[in-house]
């Protein structure tokens, strides 16, 4: 990966800055992220779990925001990404 993940998830939330509803998700979920990222940051392999989630998830929403910064499917895959997370990394989910 060319760029770390605070500089990728800033250039996402840059893009998005236009449309509310991706904006308001992201505050909302913001602190959920946080629990998240302490939580990976925690494991002997948060290097590639790091890879792993920019790969699955934000770099297609990225590629979705490029082409449609109004884009509901790239707001509905980024709240599947949280669930997603929140449940592996806070729930202990498999």
């Amino acid at each position: 990966m060319g760029q770390n993940l605070d500089e990728q998830f800033y250039r996402i939330l840059q893009k998005c800055a236009t449309h509310p509803g991706f904006a308001n998700a992201s505050l909302e979920e913001g602190s959920i992220k946080h629990l998240i990222v302490e939580e990976i940051d925690k494991k002997e392999n948060s290097k590639e779990i790091y890879e792993g989630i920019w790969n699955k998830y934000l770099k297609p929403i990225f590629d979705i925001i490029k082409t449609d910064k109004d884009s509901k499917k790239a707001l509905k895959d980024y709240k599947v990404m949280v669930r997603e997370l929140s449940n592996k990394y806070l729930k202990g989910d498999k």
